[in-house]
């Protein structure tokens, strides 16, 4: 088992985390919030192959296995260890598990493409909190407009400047 995160600093005010689970050329990708690691809103659509070697050994029989140990661990790797800076667009790790990403139900957008002037709906607020300091995203909000999200690391924009370009022009 491979547990990479990485830690994105492309949008200055609004740093992201994601990770990336590799067990038998199986890949996972999941954003995380980088205010609060919490166990209950990730791992939507992981590899059973995957969840299984994460898993915490059960105690008793009827007992449901938790992910206690592993978000222990990663959280003092977070915390305590040195980083290494890469390039995510090279790091196959990461490549191979955004494409297996693509295949899930639920699509993760983790990157900013943009705005667009129109209702910024309720859950893709919840969401985006995730992503983005939550005044930077009421000022959108307040202002009429939505943020564009894609899943392809390329397209993404600092959305610092897309916003200052485009409240500057309305």
């Amino acid at each position: 088992m491979n547990v990479n995160v990485f830690f994105d600093v492309f949008y200055e005010q609004c740093p992201n985390l994601y990770m990336v689970l590799v067990y038998n050329n199986k890949y996972y990708f999941t954003p995380l919030d980088v205010h609060k690691i919490d166990p209950k809103q990730y791992l939507y659509g992981i590899p059973f192959e995957i969840l299984d070697k994460l898993l915490d050994e059960k105690n008793s029989t009827d007992e449901k296995r938790k992910l206690n140990k592993f978000f222990n661990k990663f959280s003092e790797v977070i915390c305590f260890e040195d980083y290494i800076p890469i390039n995510c667009c090279n790091d196959q790790d990461f490549v191979k598990a955004k494409k297996q990403s693509k295949n899930r139900k639920q699509k993760e957008l983790p990157f900013l493409a943009g705005l667009r002037r129109a209702n910024m709906p309720d859950l893709t607020f919840k969401k985006l909190k995730k992503m983005v300091d939550e005044k930077l995203l009421n000022e959108i909000k307040n202002n009429g407009f939505t943020i564009v999200r894609t899943d392809e690391i390329k397209r993404r924009k600092d959305i610092t400047i897309v916003l200052k370009q485009k409240l500057h022009k309305n």
